[in-house]
C-alpha cells in the first residue's frame, strides 16, 4: 500500500491502472466516483454496502461488499482478492463492463430518454 497524497486527475488511468484492487471503507457516500473510475480501468473494488455503492460494484461479480464499519471482512475480502489474481481479473473485466453499460455517457443519456419518455 501507498499514500499518494492529492493526485492530478492526468495521472489516475496510470494509477488504477497499476493497482490490484480499489478499497473504499465508506460509511455514507451517495455514488462514489472513484469506483466509477476504477472499474473504467478495469479494477475490481472492495467496498461497503452504503449509499450507491452497491449499484457500482456488484457483489461477487465485480467486488466485493462488506458491511460498515466491519473491518475483519474489509481485511478479509481484501485478502481473497489479492490472492487471486484470476479472481481479480475476472471482477475486473466485469467491474469495466458494468461500468460502461450502466454508467458510461450514453448509457445516462439512454436511461434519462426512458425516464423523460415515460413522463410524457
Amino acid at each position: 500500500m501507498q499514500l499518494l497524497g492529492e493526485i492530478g486527475g492526468d495521472r489516475l488511468p496510470d494509477l488504477y491502472r497499476a493497482a490490484d484492487l480499489l478499497v473504499l471503507p465508506t460509511r455514507g457516500d451517495n455514488l462514489p466516483v472513484a469506483v466509477l473510475e476504477a472499474a473504467a480501468s478495469g479494477l475490481p473494488a472492495v467496498g461497503t454496502r452504503v449509499g450507491g455503492v452497491p449499484e457500482e460494484v456488484l457483489d461477487g461479480k465485480s467486488g466485493l461488499l462488506v458491511s460498515p464499519g466491519d473491518e475483519a471482512a474489509l481485511a478479509a475480502e481484501m485478502a481473497a482478492l489479492l490472492s487471486d489474481p484470476s479472481l481479480r481479473t475476472s471482477f475486473g473485466r466485469a467491474a469495466r463492463e458494468h461500468a460502461v453499460t450502466r454508467f458510461s455517457r450514453s448509457a445516462s443519456a439512454r436511461d434519462h430518454e426512458r425516464l423523460y419518455r415515460s413522463l410524457v
